[in-house]
């Protein structure tokens, strides 16, 4: 509600994905240093978490009291009110939203089971799990892509930026399960499947802002707690199917933490979750986002309901 404009919510979303991205990584890397120096004093953790909550405190407050509303007024508000049974109605009249809820799903599926599996991965098949830290560091550049975004919506469109990134990142994924073993490989496909993944996940605000706007346009009221809750909640999904997932994974094939060697059909395991089973994701992703054509819509219904406006 702080940007109408399509073109810069684009840019907003682009450059504060970077922004979290970043400060994230760099807050993750700062925590492990915090706990050696102060984990074991007393109210040493009460330190640490001071360090990140003031911070967060302050720009929360400068946010709530710098970025206002735009385009709503009292009388708006009042007829976009909703109950929930309608709510729920609308909500099953807006196809997209439940397209993007399972591209969001799937997405989230292939980063958790990647981030899961890494461990395992540098572990038994690298042979040497320092070098997963290289994919951490790696990783930093996955944020700079979407600086590309506001561009590739005045060109191919957010859609076709979200379909090249999958491509990519199936690819990448298959390339690495070829080579397992070559480092060079591993690292590069690692860090463009991670860039590829973040497309959807980092501009999913931008997504589901279409699927509002077109619930808008289409059903003449905007609703927006619905969609975002669903989203949000396939999200979740996503992330636990990926930790029940892998866990069953390993145990069906025979891992043994314990064991310094693992079975063939486990590394197989390891390998596969790694990189052949994101790769089919991400195939998948690109089948359901075919669907996914509310670029084509939404400016026709948008020119049609500010004409009813007037």
């Amino acid at each position: 509600r702080a940007v109408v404009e399509e073109d810069k919510r684009g840019k907003i979303l682009a450059v504060s994905g970077l922004l979290v991205m970043l400060f994230s990584a760099i807050a993750s890397m700062l925590l492990p240093t915090l706990m050696v120096s102060w984990g074991t004093e007393p109210g040493g953790w009460s330190r640490i978490a001071l360090i990140y909550a003031v911070p967060m405190i302050v720009l929360g407050v400068i946010r709530f009291f710098t970025i206002k509303e735009q385009g709503v007024d009292a009388k708006q508000e009042e007829a976009n009110k909703v109950g929930f049974k309608e709510g729920i109605k609308m909500l099953t009249q807006n196809k997209y939203v439940f397209i993007l809820s399972i591209i969001i799903m799937l997405a989230n599926l292939v980063q958790n089971i990647v981030s899961i599996t890494g461990t395992y991965y540098f572990t038994y098949v690298m042979g040497n799990l320092g070098l997963l830290s290289l994919v951490g560091l790696l990783g930093l550049a996955a944020p700079f892509v979407l600086l590309l975004f506001p561009v590739a919506m005045r060109t191919i469109g957010a859609v076709g930026f979200v379909r090249i990134g999958l491509l990519l990142a199936a690819i990448a994924n298959i390339v690495r399960f070829v080579f397992p073993t070559s480092l060079p490989v591993v690292l590069v496909t690692v860090m463009i499947s991670g860039i590829g993944a973040s497309t959807i996940t980092m501009m999913n605000s931008f997504f589901i802002l279409q699927c509002i706007d077109y619930g808008e346009y289409k059903l003449g009221k905007r609703v927006e707690g619905l969609p975002t809750a669903v989203n949000n909640f396939t999200a979740k999904v996503g992330s636990g199917i990926a930790s029940v997932g892998v866990g069953f994974v390993m145990m069906a094939t025979g891992y043994i933490q314990s064991n310094p060697q693992q079975t063939d059909g486990a590394l197989l395991a390891i390998r596969s979750l790694y990189s052949l089973i994101p790769a089919v994701l991400c195939i998948i992703m690109l089948i359901v986002l075919y669907f996914y054509d509310i670029e084509k819509v939404l400016p026709g219904l948008k020119e049609t309901h500010n004409q009813n406006k007037l």
